[in-house]
C-alpha cells in the first residue's frame, strides 16, 4: 500500500479494536476513521475522526472466503513516519487529507475562525508535525489521537 503509516518510536503507543465491515480491506498502516459507534473504516477524506492506523491487514485475501474479520485493530500514540499533503511546518497540527493516507495542516480558520468550535478541531488531529516538509515529502508526526 502506498502512503502507509510507518512507526518509527512505539513510546506512548497503544492499540484499541473497533468493529469492522467484512466486505472491505483494510491494509496495514492505512489511516482509519471512526464510521459508526465503535466502528473503523478507511480514511479517504479531508478531516475524517482519525483513530488510529491499522495494525495488520483485515480481509485482504485474494480468497474471499477469508475474508470475515469483523474487527480492525487501531494503533496510535508514537512517532510515525506519514506523507505531507501540501506544505507542513514543524509544530503543525496535522488532520487527514484526501485522497487517504495523507496528513494536511489543519487551517487556521478551524482553530481562530467565528465558528470555531473545539471538539470538531480535536476529532480529526492526527498529530503534531516534528519538521518541515513539502507536498508529497515523509516527514516524522508525534501521533497524539
Amino acid at each position: 500500500m502506498a502512503r502507509e503509516a510507518i512507526l518509527r518510536d512505539t513510546k506512548n503507543k497503544t492499540s484499541t479494536r473497533y468493529t469492522c465491515a467484512t466486505t472491505t480491506g483494510i491494509a496495514k498502516g492505512c489511516f482509519l476513521k471512526l464510521s459508526a459507534d465503535k466502528t473503523a473504516a478507511a480514511s479517504t477524506g479531508t478531516a475524517d475522526i482519525f483513530v488510529g492506523f491499522a495494525h495488520a491487514d483485515v480481509n485482504k485475501s485474494s480468497d474471499t472466503n477469508f475474508n470475515t474479520e469483523t474487527s480492525v485493530t487501531a494503533d496510535k500514540g508514537g512517532v510515525y513516519e506519514l506523507v505531507a499533503s501540501g506544505s507542513i511546518t514543524k509544530g503543525d497540527m496535522l488532520q487527514t487529507a484526501v485522497p487517504g493516507n495523507y496528513v494536511m495542516t489543519i487551517p487556521e480558520v478551524a482553530t481562530t475562525g467565528t465558528s470555531f468550535n473545539l471538539t470538531s478541531v480535536l476529532q480529526r488531529i492526527v498529530g503534531m508535525a516534528l519538521e518541515d516538509g513539502d507536498a508529497d515529502e515523509t516527514i516524522n508526526v508525534q501521533v497524539v489521537c
